[in-house]
């Protein structure tokens, strides 16, 4: 894993660069030292970062459910 301070390095240098943080993230010796390119690429990818997005969300709306069907 790549630590908070490096992660806080790589963000600032892309903003004071003007630079997309993953291509920052890639020309750095330490985090490809640590993440292989797909993994890095991986960290980007909107849809990887649902995580349990949809089974929260389908457990909010049964629980929405059993709660109007009680009220009635």
């Amino acid at each position: 894993r790549v630590s908070r301070p490096v992660a806080d390095r790589l963000c600032q240098r892309a903003l004071r660069e003007g630079r997309h943080l993953l291509e920052v993230a890639r020309a750095d010796a330490e985090v490809t030292k640590h993440l292989k390119k797909e993994e890095l690429e991986a960290l980007f990818e909107p849809q990887s970062q649902f995580g349990a997005a949809p089974a929260m969300i389908e457990r909010v709306l049964a629980d929405w459910a059993t709660a109007r069907e009680t009220a009635f």
